[in-house]
């Protein structure tokens, strides 16, 4: 198992959960701003 593909699979999964955190932080604040109205 050479380093490189380690990082790599690493760096995918911190991509994941990045665009994951942010949709859901969106999705979130979306219902806040449709549930004061």
């Amino acid at each position: 198992m050479q380093p490189g593909g380690y990082y790599y699979e690493f760096m995918l999964i911190a991509t994941f959960l990045g665009i994951g955190f942010g949709l859901g932080y969106s999705f979130i604040h979306l219902l806040r701003k449709y549930r004061k109205s």
